[in-house]
């Protein structure tokens, strides 16, 4: 079995200190009704910020762990990528999305449409903005059709 590097265990130890968090709650979804939990995806936000400037100075001693080391950079990248979004997008996007404890409902007037970004890879800052949805197919030919 490979060991996790310094990173990798950073990311694991987030992770189940999270799902022990979760487990302590009565339930799932009240968990997300406390607004503290934006304020930890802040936090970790930073952690991940942290982390992508460890991982710039990631060696390998194989082609193996090289592709390990691009692997969790890359995922780094991704959990920012969709942490920004959650965060830009005031609503709770539901099934399986995410969930907004300071923003519990769907906001369908608002937020349907399509999240655009871009992260300035000098600066690693993300630019945010809306686009509309364009449907191809209308909903009344979708209930002719099923």
């Amino acid at each position: 079995m490979t060991e996790l590097s310094k990173s990798e265990k950073e990311i694991y130890d987030l992770r189940r200190e999270k799902v022990e968090k979760l487990k302590r709650t009565e339930s799932f979804p009240t968990y997300f009704k406390n607004t503290s939990f934006i304020s930890d995806i802040h936090a970790n936000h930073q952690s991940l910020d942290n982390g992508q400037e460890d991982l710039e100075n990631v060696g390998a001693e194989d082609y193996h762990q090289l592709m390990r080391a691009w692997e969790l950079k890359h995922r780094t990248l991704t959990s920012q990528c969709v942490t920004e979004h959650t965060l830009y997008r005031e609503e709770t996007r539901w099934p399986g999305y995410y969930y907004r404890g300071d923003h519990m409902k769907l906001d369908d007037e608002n937020w349907h449409c399509l999240t655009v970004s871009r992260r300035d890879p000098e600066t690693g800052k993300f630019t945010m903005e809306k686009k509309p949805v364009y449907h191809i197919v209308d909903d009344k030919e979708k209930k002719k059709a099923s």
